[in-house]
Formats: C-alpha cells, structure tokens, sequence
C-alpha cells in the first residue's frame, strides 16, 4: 500500500512539474510574440518616419495667422468682431494629393455647388495625408470661413499677396462637413481665431504655388450657401461674371 501510495504521489508531483513546464514555455512564447509585434512597428516607424503632416496635431507643424480687425479706409480698426466672407466671394483651386484620380475635381465640384469662385482643379505636386488650405495674408477671412467646411483642415499662410486660396485634399479627406454643422452658413456667426493662432508678423511664410492671378475673380454669379451679406461683407457686383468650367485635373498625375 505504502508503495502504491508513493507512486500515486510522485506521478502527482511529476503532473505538477510538468503543468508548471507548460505554464512558463507558453509565457515566454507570448512574450516573444509581443516582443517581435513591438519591435516591428519601432523599426517601421524609424524607418518610415511619415510626413510632417502625420503627427497628431497637423497644425502644431504650422503657424495659422489669427484673424485680423476690419480696418477702415483711413487705417483705423473698424471692427474687432470678424465675421464670415460671403462664399461667392472666395476664389479658390483645388489640388489634389492623394492618389485617387479625378478626386480633386469631385471635392471642386461639390465647393462650387456650395457657392464658391472655383477657378479650376489640378494635382498637387507631391502626396499629403490632411488637407490644407493654403492662402496669404490678405486672404485670412477668406480662408477661415472656406476651413469651416472642412473636418480639421490645416490652415498654412505662404507668401502669395492676391486673394486666391489652395484646397489641398490630403488622404484623409472623406467629404466636406455638413452644411447643417458649417457655422459660416450664417454671416451674423463671428469668425473665432485658432487657438493656437500667432500675429500675422510672427510668421515665416512658406512658398506659393505657381498660379495665374489674373484668373483671381472677386465675385461669381453662383448663389452662396451662406446668407445675405451686410455692412461687414462685400457687395456683389451689378454687373454679372459668368462662373467658367472647371478644368480637369492633369492626366496621368
């Protein structure tokens, strides 16, 4: 019996032993697999760093200018309160940096549709994941009232001095936001500066894209999504301008 019993407890020993054995073994197979999941996505990342554009605060790469006080003829600030520019006074191009083709002249079309001088489509030279809406300094209302139908557009000030202003369409673009959620549907909304936003002096500019700046109209005859302007917006003109086609984007780009 003594035997018998002996050998019952050592085979529970062994079972014991070997249960501890498989506990570790499959432990240490876990941990090399999320060590090798780890180690793979730190190579890539020092590998493949991205565009400074793929950070997650697209705009901390860039100085967005703060919106500026209405001035009057004689240089004097008229207004503190800046409010939206009517959209048919906004001209614009739209680029296109993704790889989708024709994506830039969809993104154009639906613009034109809300109201805005579209003068044409084209691609971009190079690849973005955000979008961007890229403008000069006197063009600052102008671009914080076409930012608001964007889902967190970056804003970037170059060095251009006509009104024209680029829409970038990055990779992560999917649609334009909502008209019902467009704050600048409605002119009597004031503009409010961003957050992190530096006087107009403080920043460097960056470049310009080539452009035609006679191609620059101040006003369209297509009827803007936001409402009629007042004292605090330009007046469209008397005389009628005719909205042109949009060009189509470079093929093969």
């Amino acid at each position: 019996m003594t035997g018998k019993k002996m050998s019952l407890a050592a085979l529970k020993v062994r079972y014991q032993d070997e249960r501890h054995s498989r506990i570790i073994a499959t432990s240490v197979i876990v941990f090399l697999c999320v060590f090798l999941v780890l180690s793979f996505f730190a190579i890539s990342i020092v590998l493949n760093p991205g565009s400074p554009d793929s950070t997650a605060s697209a705009q901390d790469q860039y100085k967005a200018p703060c919106l500026e006080p209405i001035m009057a003829a004689d240089g004097t600030s008229e207004s503190t309160v800046v409010y939206p520019a009517v959209s048919n006074s906004i001209s614009l191009r739209v680029l296109n940096a993704t790889e989708l083709s024709g994506f830039g002249n969809a993104v154009a079309a639906s613009l034109k549709i809300r109201g805005f001088s579209v003068i044409g489509a084209d691609t971009f030279p190079g690849a973005l994941n955000d979008t961007q809406i890229r403008f000069g300094r006197n063009a600052i209302r102008e671009a914080y009232t076409l930012a608001d139908n964007f889902y967190s557009p970056v804003l970037v000030l170059d060095d251009r001095e006509d009104g024209l202003i680029d829409v970038v369409i990055g990779r992560t673009f999917t649609d334009l936001k909502d008209i019902d959620l467009v704050g600048t549907q409605n002119i009597s909304n004031a503009l409010v500066s961003l957050p992190k936003c530096s006087s107009v002096a403080d920043i460097k500019p960056i470049a310009a894209l080539d452009h035609d700046t006679t191609l620059v109209k101040p006003y369209t005859t297509v009827t803007p999504y936001n409402a009629t302007p007042d004292e605090n917006t330009p007046q469209l003109p008397s005389e009628e301008v005719v909205v042109e086609e949009i060009p189509p984007e470079t093929p093969g780009e």
